[in-house]
């Protein structure tokens, strides 16, 4: 039986579809990053939470990204429009395509990338999403609709650099209710609940290994900590809001600060 998704989601997987399909071959320096590749890994995790995103996260990788077709034509042409900050492009339906590189390798300025030969408009700086250059695999990616056969093989960001970056995401915000969503800490939870402790730690060794990605790891492991390592702190509370109403929220929570915590142990000699 084919499994059913929520149209928004749907939407989302044919938007990203059509900004690969823009990148042409620059497509080789792309890495999905985000939910949808959180979804690649774990989209399957129980607790009622079907995988559901309204956009698209790509990182671009500078080190290989070529300099010709500029990027910023190459999606005007194929019917993206610029949003109104650097890196965030506007699809079919006003569904948003976030063309991102990291914060490490971004080059100089506040938020625009500086990737040569193309507009500093076009993809956006953001610290947290390093792991994603260390840490990926090449997965076939298709649409979600019936009857679009479309498929790209791309990078895919690992699941410990995804988790790496939604701590930072998350961290950066703990401030701003407004700009806090119930969804991203419901990310961290299935990634902890559907990935081995043993696979995350793996990975978050491969990531603090690398000069790239060494620091955002680390600042993440203490993140998970500040943030999930205890039933009253702000993860926790925004992951029971996640699942009201599909599931118990005393139950998730009580499994999220316990793979939380078994995390937080078996990294903790890593670096040393």
């Amino acid at each position: 039986m084919e499994r059913q998704y929520q149209e928004e989601y749907v939407r989302a997987r044919s938007v990203l579809l059509d900004a690969l399909a823009a990148l042409g071959g620059h497509r080789a320096s792309a890495i999905l990053v985000g939910a949808q590749a959180i979804y690649v890994h774990a989209g399957e995790a129980t607790f009622g939470m079907t995988p559901y995103t309204t956009d698209a996260d790509i990182a671009i990788d500078p080190r290989s990204l070529g300099e010709t077709p500029p990027i910023e034509a190459a999606m005007s042409r194929a019917g993206f429009r610029q949003g109104e900050h650097p890196g965030i492009w506007l699809g079919t339906g006003n569904i948003q395509v976030d063309l991102l590189v990291p914060e490490s390798v971004g080059g100089g300025g506040r938020r625009g990338a500086r990737l040569k030969g193309h507009s500093k408009s076009t993809a956006r700086k953001v610290e947290g999403i390093e792991g994603a250059l260390v840490e990926n695999e090449i997965v076939s990616i298709g649409s979600l609709r019936a009857g679009d056969d479309r498929k790209f093989e791309i990078r895919v960001a690992g699941a410990s650099a995804l988790l790496v970056a939604k701590l930072h995401k998350l961290w950066e915000r703990r401030d701003s209710p407004r700009r806090l969503e119930n969804k991203d800490a419901a990310d961290v939870f299935r990634l902890l609940q559907a990935l081995p402790t043993e696979k995350l730690v793996a990975g978050l060794a491969k990531l603090r290994s690398d000069p790239i990605s060494a620091t955002v790891s680390a600042h993440a492991l203490d993140f998970l900590q500040r943030l999930f390592g205890e039933a009253d702190l702000l993860g926790i509370m925004l992951v029971r809001a996640a699942v009201e109403g599909l599931d118990d929220p005393d139950v998730a929570a009580a499994s999220c600060v316990e793979l939380a915590k078994d995390l937080i142990q078996a990294a903790s000699n890593l670096g040393r």
